[in-house]
């Protein structure tokens, strides 16, 4: 059950990453 956990978070960050990226950019800008 850990390991699915993990999968599922490795999946959801791999989702939202770009948008990480983006937000940081626009902050670093800043």
């Amino acid at each position: 059950m850990i390991v699915g956990a993990t999968i599922g978070i490795m999946i959801i960050y791999e989702h939202r990453l770009d948008i990480v990226l983006l937000i940081t950019n626009k902050v670093a800008k800043y």
